[in-house]
C-alpha cells in the first residue's frame, strides 16, 4: 500500500473527513454577518494522518465547493493555515491551496500489539524519564503520553509502561537515556499525537541515547476558518477540504 494521508475532524482520530461526505465534514462556527466590509470566525483545528506505508512529500489542504448548508459558497469564504508551535501560522487567501506539512510525511506506526523479537528479548518495565523543553515543536499544551520499546533485527518487544508530561504550546518532550536489554539493539519511542490523549503513535527510534521528540510520525494539525462578508448566506458553513500531496516511497 502507498501512502494514505486521511484527514480527521476530532482529536480522537476516529471521525474522518476525507470519505466525502457532508456529515462528516468540518464544522465551522457561526457568525453574525457585518454590516459592511468582513469578520472572520475563530480558527477550528483539524488533524490528518498518514496512514499508508510510504512517506508522503509537503502536504497541500485545499477546500472544495459542494452541496451541504452553504456549501456552494464556501469555497470562496474558507481560509486554510498551517500549524505553528500548536497554533495556527498565517491564513492563506480564501479558497487556496496552502502547505500545511513541509517535508516527508513519514507513515505513522501504532505500537505494537505483541513482542516479534528474535533473539527474545524481554519486554521492558520502567516507564521512560521525561522533560519539558524549550525547543519548538508543532505540539499543543496539554499532557502527552509516552513509552517506549526495545528492537532487535527480527523484530520489537510491547512497550513499556508509560509516563505523562505536561506541556505548554510548542515544548517538546526530552527522554533520558535508556539501558539496553539483553539482546535488545535498539529502541523505539512511542507518543501521543495529540495532547490528552493516550493512543500511541512512533516518534523516534535510537540505541538509547537521550532524544528529544517533537511530533508522532504520519500526524499534522492545520486550522480552517471562514470570512464572510455583509451579504453573504448566514450561519455555518460546512468545509469539504482536498488532500496534495507527493507519494516519495
Amino acid at each position: 500500500m502507498a501512502g494514505l494521508i486521511t484527514l480527521y475532524k476530532n482529536a480522537a482520530l476516529t471521525q474522518e473527513m476525507s470519505d466525502g461526505s457532508w456529515v462528516q465534514s468540518m464544522i465551522l462556527p457561526t457568525v453574525t454577518l457585518p454590516g459592511s466590509g468582513t469578520t472572520s470566525t475563530t480558527g477550528v483545528v483539524a488533524y490528518g494522518l498518514n496512514n499508508g506505508t510510504t512517506s508522503m512529500l509537503d502536504v497541500y489542504i485545499q477546500p472544495t465547493a459542494g452541496g451541504g448548508i452553504n456549501g456552494s459558497d464556501f469555497v470562496s469564504n474558507l481560509q486554510i493555515a498551517p500549524d505553528v508551535q500548536g497554533s495556527p501560522g498565517s491564513y492563506g487567501t480564501s479558497g487556496s491551496n496552502v502547505l500545511v506539512y513541509s517535508g516527508a510525511l513519514l507513515p505513522s506506526a501504532s505500537e505494537p500489539n505483541a513482542n516479534s523479537t528474535s533473539p527474545a528479548v524481554s519486554n521492558p518495565s520502567a516507564a521512560p524519564t521525561l522533560a519539558a523543553i524549550g525547543t519548538t515543536s508543532n505540539l499543543g499544551a496539554g499532557i502527552y503520553t509516552v513509552a517506549y520499546s526495545y528492537t532487535n533485527s527480527g523484530g520489537e518487544t510491547l512497550v513499556s509502561t508509560s509516563a505523562t508530561i505536561n506541556l505548554t504550546a510548542g515544548q517538546a518532550i526530552r527522554v533520558s537515556p535508556i539501558s539496553l536489554t539483553t539482546d535488545a539493539t535498539g529502541i523505539n519511542y512511542y507518543m501521543s499525537a495529540v495532547p490528552n490523549r493516550t493512543e500511541l503513535y512512533k516518534s523516534s527510534a535510537g540505541t538509547g541515547s537521550t532524544v528529544v521528540l517533537t511530533r508522532a510520525d504520519g500526524f499534522f494539525r492545520f486550522w480552517a476558518r471562514q470570512v464572510v462578508d455583509y451579504n453573504d448566506p448566514t450561519g455555518y458553513y460546512k468545509a469539504q477540504l482536498t488532500v496534495n500531496s507527493v507519494d516519495i516511497g
